[in-house]
């Protein structure tokens, strides 16, 4: 089935819902309605259930797998490298909606100093933050090159660490006070015209140095009022159900205060383009791709640990696995035959028989042998996080 496709992100996220939720709700309505005693209506009903909840147990990792993909294709849906402003725009009609928003604070005397500088509070609304801070710094200039970027950026980086706890929820639960304070600055440059050398590579300027998207980020927006165009990291972070990245709250102020809540997207063509899904794709076929390389490949991993033998080290293309008594790690390796390298994504869980925690002790000795083990062929090992190893 070649629909929906994969261009239409929306969409596709509503159909793993509908086929697992919504099917099995029409089969129970049907069931209802059977011309039959209730005593085999409820049998019927329980075992539709018990049916549902064994599916869901089974393939929690590809439907949660499905999902997330899906969010992210949403997200990429309304991302630009560059925006047209809408026609009745202008700096002073941005400015105004900026004096609105929030209070007004004193900048730090650091140079450049803001034009304006808002700062806004906000109680958290969940278990994940003990507060929402929000943070507009905003600069007019007439001429902006990389150098004034950079200390524009340093000026507004700095007013809003001084703003940091400014205030207070009233009332936390003992959760929320461990939670860490989330903080979104939006650095809003209104210039005349930029130096034509900082135009190709503005938005990757943009995107640098923009801190934790999740909880303390720095999204810095550049509109060019000679051109009527407008550049910012728009690409949103995923949401699943957890804190709400704060990424996301500075663009949406972005878009509110800049666009009057609309980023016109038609005829814009300058998208940043995820490689590895091809938007023709339906999501039917995406779907079976994951349950099959999720599931099919865990019962290819079962089967690969219980053939191993105690202590054996096994490498199959960048995976490494090593058996420990009657269990078994599972981690991603790189080796590097030139340099006599190997690196080891950091040991942390059993992947076998159950994924769960492993206690330090054993850690150290699990990386104690495979350290010798490599060593013995004349390579120095080193465990990184996963980032390390792309």
């Amino acid at each position: 089935m070649g629909f929906p496709k994969l261009k239409y992100p929306r969409l596709c996220r509503l159909i793993p819902y509908v086929v697992v939720l919504g099917l099995p709700i029409l089969i129970i309505t049907i069931t209802v309605f059977l011309p039959v005693s209730d005593a085999v209506k409820v049998v019927l009903i329980m075992g539709y259930f018990g049916v549902l909840l064994w599916y869901l147990f089974v393939n929690f990792p590809v439907l949660m797998s499905l999902d997330i993909l899906l969010a992210i294709l949403c997200c990429h849906r309304t991302a630009r490298k560059q925006y047209i402003l809408p026609s009745r725009c202008s700096a002073g009609r941005i400015v105004r909606g900026v004096s609105r928003y929030g209070t007004a604070c004193e900048p730090t005397p650091i140079e450049p100093r803001p034009s304006l500088l808002r700062y806004r509070f906000s109680s958290p609304m969940t278990v994940y933050s003990r507060g929402i801070e929000r943070v507009i710094a905003s600069y007019e200039v007439d001429y902006l090159d990389k150098d004034t970027y950079g200390r524009i950026f340093h000026s507004a980086k700095n007013n809003s660490t001084a703003l940091i706890g400014r205030k207070k929820a009233l009332f936390l639960d003992k959760s929320q006070k461990k939670e860490a304070l989330h903080r979104v600055t939006v650095i809003l440059i209104l210039a005349h015209s930029i130096d034509p050398r900082l135009v190709p590579t503005l938005y990757d300027l943009v995107c640098m140095q923009c801190g934790d998207e999740e909880e303390d980020c720095v999204v810095p927006c550049v509109v060019d009022l000679t051109h009527n165009t407008c550049v910012f990291n728009s690409l949103r972070v995923p949401y699943i159900g957890f804190g709400y990245p704060v990424k996301n709250r500075g663009i949406r102020l972005i878009k509110r205060l800049v666009f009057g809540g609309n980023l016109n997207l038609r005829s814009n063509n300058q998208v940043i383009e995820f490689s590895d899904i091809n938007p023709e794709d339906s999501v039917w076929s995406v779907w079976g791709n994951l349950r099959r390389d999720l599931i099919q490949d865990a019962k290819e991993e079962k089967k690969r640990c219980q053939s191993m033998t105690p202590g054996e080290i096994r490498i199959v293309e960048d995976m490494l696995y090593f058996k420990w008594d009657e269990r078994c790690v599972s981690q991603m390796i790189a080796v590097d035959t030139d340099h006599k390298t190997v690196k080891i994504h950091s040991v942390t869980n059993w992947a076998y028989p159950k994924p769960h925690a492993i206690s330090k002790k054993c850690i150290l000795e699990i990386e104690r042998t495979l350290t010798s083990h490599f060593a013995r062929q004349g390579y120095s090992v080193s465990f990184v996080e996963l980032d390390d190893l792309m």
